[in-house]
């Protein structure tokens, strides 16, 4: 014979899970804050462990390298990045921020060179470190999985055509054809070279 039995199902009070930790008397005001930077330095191609990231060219050492947080020459060989501890370009730093001297303007660059800054960084050997993402954390990296910007509302973005090559995906509409040379000549469309600094073809400092 088969006897069922019918047990009650135990009834349990709302339960509430404390979401700040019980030790404190009074609550504690959200501290947490999200902050966007849209600011011209955000236009940057160049993120060097500099003071600002920038590059900095020393017209007395006539070199991008050696000057340290304090500004003391630690010399060539150290191959300290110079920190430009002031962060000021005049006659001795002048600043270069930029990879591609493709102008200014709409969906360009958004500086212009100026008498001592917003340069872009010549593509000549010795100055390959630029163009590198060991040293430039800003530049490309062939390892890393680049996609697609995510799409919001009515910004859609999609894979890149390598002959039309945005230089700003959202803004302007100026491309680059990364599948050929280009060249430009006119208003900030030209590297700028000091005295000291590698030409074409030559090997390095002395």
């Amino acid at each position: 014979m088969l006897t069922g039995l019918l047990f009650a199902a135990p009834s349990h009070a709302a339960l509430s899970i404390a979401d700040a930790p019980l030790s404190l008397a009074a609550g504690v005001a959200p501290n947490i804050l999200l902050a966007i930077d849209d600011s011209g330095s955000m236009d940057s191609e160049v993120l060097m462990p500099t003071n600002d990231g920038a590059l900095w060219w020393h017209t007395g050492d006539e070199r991008f390298v050696g000057r340290d947080a304090s500004d003391t020459d630690q010399g060539l060989s150290s191959g300290i990045f110079n920190v430009n501890k002031a962060g000021n370009s005049n006659g001795t730093w002048k600043k270069y921020v930029y990879l591609f001297p493709n102008g200014t303007g709409s969906g360009k660059r958004v500086y212009e060179d100026r008498n001592d800054d917003h340069f872009a960084v010549p593509p000549v050997e010795l100055l390959a470190f630029a163009r590198s993402p060991e040293f430039n954390k800003a530049y490309f990296n062939p390892y890393d999985r680049y996609v697609p910007w995510p799409s919001v509302g009515s910004h859609t973005y999609a894979d890149i055509n390598a002959s039309a090559a945005p230089s700003d995906p959202e803004y302007g509409d100026f491309n680059f054809d990364l599948t050929s040379e280009l060249e430009l000549d006119g208003e900030d469309e030209t590297f700028k070279v000091f005295d000291g600094m590698p030409k074409p073809g030559e090997r390095g400092w002395t």
